[in-house]
């Protein structure tokens, strides 16, 4: 795993050298691309109006100008895929797209392929592009997928010539990108059916999945690179599109038992509760697979919801952003760590703890940490985004540059496709629900995830469910309860509760405070705290209590 990501850190280096080698002024903010007005109107998927904001998320409601940031940055994100893409037509590379720009002109990723055939759906939903337009293009690339992409079963190499659409540096056959592609490939094909939908199924047919995965520990391999595989995806990262994509497939299944044999460390970060950790655990990892797939309010047969998981994940890194504010210039809209361009070039060693290997931080954020992470939690994500708006020079031709560190008063050159695409994708999904939606009713999507057994929880408090609790552990610091809430009218009620024991037995409550955030006051030194939501919702005119739903314990509280 660390000598893939190393190798990984090498390519990306290749490409920035040249224009890291001394430290990025902030610049004069460039104009922003010209911004459409919102499309909230337009005819979504089967001609259903799009939604200003997707009905199952947790309560947020955005200002305008919160939109209109948010807007911005999809738009400035869709250029980015709709313009930087070879456009030639005859090329071999037609319709590969920059792996970053403005650097790499000629190297395309795989992966950001995947993500721009997303980008071209939501260009034709949003009115940027015609569907004329956006079918000609896609069906274009999945001809140059078919056949100009160098690959082998099914596989594609991770970067490619984008003219010749040959493999370039000697790069690994890539499992991940290739997932992503598919991912784009699946959804392109479900939009606009016909002939397009024909070939993104033979595209995705042809995948020898079970080629990919090692024999003796039912892992996927990390990468396959001169004939020969390393490494093993066995800690809980950004794959778990290749096990839905995997054992969903028609023709080359994998079993869907492999989502159960990769590790599942468990650690924890401040007074949050204890959540399943990667390597590096940059924020990227808790993102990537749930940019396409909805697991909201789902759990595996361990009883593990992924999604309230990546929740934790986003609160820990905001709240290690804050605790370092001193040392990095990070902050309550400062945070973000995760694999992004830094002063020194490309870093995959970007992340937050809890961790397994060694965490370089800078006081470098990934921009699209926050964008990323919006439907997680809407109240802290936003806004950070439109913190990072504000920012002198981080805006670009595509919207936000790729990353920033005010520590060193340095700002991206570049931005890179995957970090812009899993920002376009989480805006649209808390905008308009559109690429969950769409995703989730391709049928082999649904059978790759049933045959993982992800199973809907049955939520007791019928509309409620993932509170969580953290912030400092000191008398003083801030508290705060996250909740999310299934759309529905009505009340809630926040209680907190002080124990002396460490399981929370013989609470009392604490007079007054009825708020989510709540300030650790002297008495409760040496003590346990935790809140309790409690949702009234009308029903029939009328209003109904639900049972509340208890958070997590603190840890001792200290002095």
């Amino acid at each position: 795993m660390t000598a893939l990501m190393n190798k990984m850190a090498t390519y990306m280096l290749l490409l920035t050298v040249l224009v890291s080698c001394a430290p990025q002024i902030a610049e004069e903010t460039p104009p922003l691309v010209p911004l459409i007005p919102p499309q909230v109107e337009a005819p979504g998927p089967g001609g259903m109006p799009l939604e200003p904001l997707y009905p199952a998320i947790q309560p947020y409601e955005p200002s305008d100008d919160e939109l209109d940031i948010m807007l911005r940055e999809l738009r400035g994100a869709f250029d980015f895929f709709w313009l930087t893409a070879n456009s030639e037509q005859g090329s071999p590379g037609f319709g590969l797209i920059p792996d970053r720009m403005p650097a790499g002109p000629g190297i395309s990723s795989i992966a950001s392929v995947g993500y721009g055939l997303a980008a071209i759906c939501i260009g034709v939903e949003r009115g940027w592009i015609t569907r004329e337009e956006g079918a000609e293009r896609v069906m274009g690339t999945f001809v140059t997928l078919r056949d100009n992409v160098e690959g082998h079963r099914g596989f594609f190499y991770h970067f490619l010539d984008i003219k010749s659409a040959k493999r370039v540096w000697n790069c690994e056959l890539s499992v991940i990108d290739t997932a992503i592609c598919m991912n784009g490939v699946l959804f392109a094909g479900e939009y606009f059916g016909g002939e397009i939908k024909e070939l993104a199924h033979k595209l995705y047919e042809r995948v020898e999945w079970d080629w990919y995965v090692n024999p003796v520990t039912q892992q996927f391999y990390m990468g396959w690179n001169n004939d020969r595989f390393e490494g093993a995806w066995d800690v809980p990262s950004e794959q778990f599109m290749m096990y839905f994509l995997g054992s969903g497939s028609p023709t080359f299944p994998t079993d869907g038992d492999l989502f159960y044999r990769f590790r599942r460390p468990v650690g924890r970060y401040g007074s949050f509760p204890d959540y399943h950790y990667s390597y590096i655990n940059p924020l990227f990892v808790f993102q990537f697979s749930h940019a396409w797939y909805d697991l909201r309010n789902m759990e595996d047969t361990a009883g593990i919801d992924w999604y309230k998981n990546s929740v934790v994940a986003v609160l820990g890194n905001r709240q290690y952003g804050i605790d370092n504010a001193e040392r990095y210039a990070t902050g309550v809209n400062d945070w973000g760590f995760s694999a992004c361009d830094g002063p020194g070039g490309y870093s995959g060693n970007y992340g937050a703890p809890p961790s397994m290997g060694t965490l370089r931080n800078d006081g470098t954020v990934a921009a699209y940490g926050a964008a990323g992470s919006i439907p997680f939690m809407p109240r802290h994500a936003v806004p950070a985004l439109v913190h990072q708006y504000g920012i002198t020079g981080l805006t670009g031709e595509y919207g936000l540059k790729d990353a920033y560190n005010l520590k060193e008063n340095w700002i991206a050159r570049d931005t890179i496709g995957i970090d812009k695409g899993v920002a376009m994708l989480m805006i649209e999904n808390y905008l308009t629900g559109f690429i969950w939606e769409l995703m989730g009713s391709i049928p082999a999507v649904q059978k790759g995830i049933e045959a993982c057994e992800l199973s809907r929880i049955e939520n007791t408090s019928g509309l409620l469910y993932g509170a969580v609790l953290g912030g400092g552990r000191n008398v003083g610091d801030l508290l705060s309860v996250e909740y999310e809430l299934y759309g529905a009218d009505g009340i809630l009620d926040i209680s907190w509760f002080v124990s002396s024991d460490a399981a929370g037995a013989d609470p009392v409550a604490v007079s007054g405070a009825t708020d989510r955030d709540y300030i650790i006051r002297p008495e409760d030194n040496d003590k346990f705290i935790f809140a309790v939501v409690t949702p009234t919702v009308i029903k029939d005119g009328q209003y109904v209590g639900l049972p509340g739903v208890r958070s997590n314990l603190t840890p001792r509280i200290l002095p």
